[in-house]
């Protein structure tokens, strides 16, 4: 379900977080300003909505190019290294990835295949190299967790 929330808006984001909060305050009995996200990586292993979406993301990529997915989704992403190895801004990496057959236009940009490609290319390259699923979802679960009390300091 959380892959839904993606391409919806920032301000419906914003009122989604806030339910969220709110809910894990009420679970966890804290106050109305109480910091809570953190509690609610650690006690209820729970994510923000945007945070969900790119777990949930980037697992569908890491299931299209390991070929664990339904047959639909097979061939619709490469690695790039494997269309063109032209120099551009982004980082070149053995594990970046390329998407055949999008509109590169404001809705191409929305979609989920794009989003989640462009999320891809900028996750470290120890995590996008995983062995197992498993293994995958565990890298991805520390990194976005790492990410966000990163960005609360």
């Amino acid at each position: 379900m959380a892959i839904i929330w993606g391409s919806a808006a920032k301000k419906v984001l914003k009122i989604l977080e806030r339910c969220t909060r709110s809910s894990a305050r009420v679970i966890l009995n804290l106050n109305k300003y109480d910091q809570v996200k953190f509690d609610m990586y650690d006690k209820l292993k729970w994510f923000l909505p945007y945070d969900m979406y790119l777990y949930q993301s980037a697992c569908l990529i890491y299931q299209i190019l390991h070929e664990s997915c339904s047959p639909y989704f097979l061939g619709s992403i490469k690695y790039y290294n494997k269309t063109h190895m032209h120099e551009t801004r982004i980082k070149i990496s053995e594990y970046n990835v390329n998407i055949d057959n999008i509109q590169r236009n404001a809705y191409g940009r929305k979609s989920l295949m794009f989003k989640a490609a462009s999320e891809w290319n900028f996750l470290p390259n120890e995590i996008v190299s995983s062995t197992s699923l498993n293994c995958f979802k565990a890298k991805m679960t520390s990194h976005i967790i790492n990410v966000g009390k990163s960005n609360c300091k």
